[in-house]
């Protein structure tokens, strides 16, 4: 028997007890983070050797093109992003 077959049946005998399951990140998105949040980001992997960057920014969870883009615009001095 397939799982939705036993979820009616249970849910036909009213057996079926449902928890609603939060299935959204906690994680910041990264157009979440504050300016001050990039700012620190962008000075703390700037120290960082390439290789690893990446694990830096995965363990942060933001990609690298984000730290690039945050590192331009205040290189640029735009405040908008």
């Amino acid at each position: 028997m397939s799982a939705l077959n036993s979820w009616i049946t249970q849910a036909a005998k009213s057996e079926l007890i449902w928890e609603p399951v939060d299935t959204m990140s906690k994680e910041k998105r990264p157009q979440d983070w504050t300016l001050e949040m990039r700012l620190e980001l962008v000075i703390t992997s700037a120290g960082l050797m390439d290789n690893t960057i990446a694990e830096y920014c995965c363990e942060q969870d933001v990609f690298t093109h984000h730290v690039k883009r945050w590192k331009a615009d205040f290189a640029a001095g735009n405040r908008q992003h």
